[in-house]
């Protein structure tokens, strides 16, 4: 329990970076407080999203965590770091939103274009926009095709025979869902199935500028959050971010990212990390830099319930492998989590999965990890639903903590080793992740037997 703080002691709570004194108070003190260095960018997937509405999220879940590091810190008798905590003076971080999910809306997609357009060529550029983007009948037809795909010969020589025939239930399942959602609740076609659609298989000029420009505006967030144009100069003082009318950057920045926002991430990056090497080889001094400012802010890669492998087997096109220089310096710059087997892991990059979301995994393609997998560690939050599990990370104590840890350095926020599971638990994991998705099939499959027939004729 804590004291109740009296009203006059103004200040003590640095929910905001406006409150956040210059200096961290304790034992020594330290300054400048690590809460102006220290930030963290974070990357939503598919589905409705509004500004702000991850990086809220987070944020809340980061006070729960801090409460839990503190905890943690006094029962091991890390009693001044504990007071830090639990006194208010080490609050959550600063989060940036790489905010891209409205995309559909021309005028915020492409704001350059929308100001030197005449009021005709808004009218009729957004109405080429809404016919390809907003298009529920073409997103059904796509998901129909990736559904054949993945009942292909090829699939099964890829996945193995077991894992293909589990396959054929859950295409059943999912294309009357599909179906029903076509036809009763087109918006969710639209809302959520389309952004998998768009940015893993455009078609047409259009739809490739739209997938360009998601990049640019996520590549364009993570440079300012540093002080930095995409060319790696600095950013201008009117260009940067502020708080309460004060221009910031960062020199910490954790990259965290969800679901598709994964696959987005990964290809950014690879972007920022070629350029990089670019500008090294055969940039000014000014760009060199920027480099070095680049590589020594970017202190992690977190990546929660993401395809990426699904997506290296299925459309590899989409994906832009990282150089591998840069990607084995980024490993080894990592500390070490724990033993996996008699290797080491590092964890510059963490991907966080769980068995029970069918849409995330261990991530081990030669593609995306050339041959140097990310530390891949299982969800701690077991209580979750196949397909709820997909959300379960937002929640998880253990990997907000981690989160945090790392946004601050283990220096200044000691917590708990993440150590991956034994390879026993996790096998009990799967097979629990089988029965329970085995009797959901077979229950869906009823209830559409049952009751499909009737559904359908109240429809048509």
């Amino acid at each position: 329990m804590h004291r109740r703080a009296p009203f006059y002691e103004f200040g003590k709570f640095a929910w905001n970076l406006r409150r956040v004194s210059r200096e961290l108070e304790g034992d020594p003190p330290i300054s400048p407080h690590p809460s102006l260095g220290a930030a963290i960018f974070v990357v939503h997937g598919i589905g409705t999203q509004r500004w702000t509405d991850t990086a809220a999220g987070l944020h809340s879940g980061f006070d729960d965590a801090l409460e839990a590091i503190a905890t943690w810190q006094e029962q091991h008798g890390l009693v001044t770091k504990a007071e830090r905590l639990s006194s208010g003076h080490l609050p959550p971080p600063f989060i940036l939103d790489g905010y891209w999910g409205d995309y559909d809306d021309l005028e915020v997609t492409f704001p350059d274009d929308w100001a030197s357009f005449e009021d005709r060529e808004r009218q009729f550029f957004s109405g080429v926009w809404q016919r390809r983007v907003v298009s529920a009948k073409r997103t059904y037809i796509w998901f129909l095709h990736q559904q054949i795909r993945l009942l292909s010969l090829r699939t099964l020589r890829k996945v193995g025979i077991l894992t293909w025939l589990f396959y054929i239930p859950l295409q059943v399942v999912a294309f009357t869902a599909l179906t029903l959602a076509l036809v009763r609740k087109p918006v969710l076609v639209t809302r959520f199935l389309n952004d998998i659609r768009l940015y893993l298989d455009p078609k047409g000029i259009v739809e490739r500028a739209i997938v360009q420009r998601i990049d640019q505006r996520v590549g364009e967030k993570f440079m300012q959050l540093i002080g930095l144009r995409w060319d790696f100069r600095p950013l201008s003082r009117d260009s940067m971010l502020s708080s309460s009318g004060s221009p910031i950057k960062f020199e910490r920045v954790v990259w965290v990212s969800h679901s598709l926002g994964t696959v987005i991430s990964y290809n950014v990056l690879s972007d920022l990390l070629h350029l990089a090497d670019l500008f090294q080889a055969g940039g000014d001094n000014e760009q060199k830099e920027g480099v070095a400012r680049f590589r020594a802010a970017l202190a992690r890669f977190v990546t929660l319930g993401s395809p990426l492998d699904k997506v290296a087997f299925l459309f590899p096109e989409r994906l832009t492998p990282w150089p591998s220089e840069g990607r084995a310096r980024l490993l080894d710059s990592g500390d070490h989590v724990g033993k996996e087997g008699e290797e080491s892991l590092r964890e510059w990059w963490v991907n966080f999965y769980h068995r029970l979301d069918p849409i995330s995994g261990s991530l081990k393609s030669p593609l995306i990890t050339l041959g140097r997998p990310p530390a891949n560690i299982h969800g701690r939050k077991l209580l979750s639903l196949p397909g709820l599990a997909h959300l379960s990370y937002w929640t998880d104590l253990t990997i907000l903590r981690f989160i945090l840890g790392r946004t601050y350095g283990k220096e200044l926020l000691e917590d708990r080793l993440l150590k991956p599971w034994p390879s026993w638990l996790l096998g009990l994991l799967q097979l629990i992740s089988y029965v329970i998705t085995a009797v959901i099939i077979i229950g869906t499959a009823w209830v559409i037997l049952r009751y499909g027939p009737d559904l359908i004729r109240s429809i048509f």
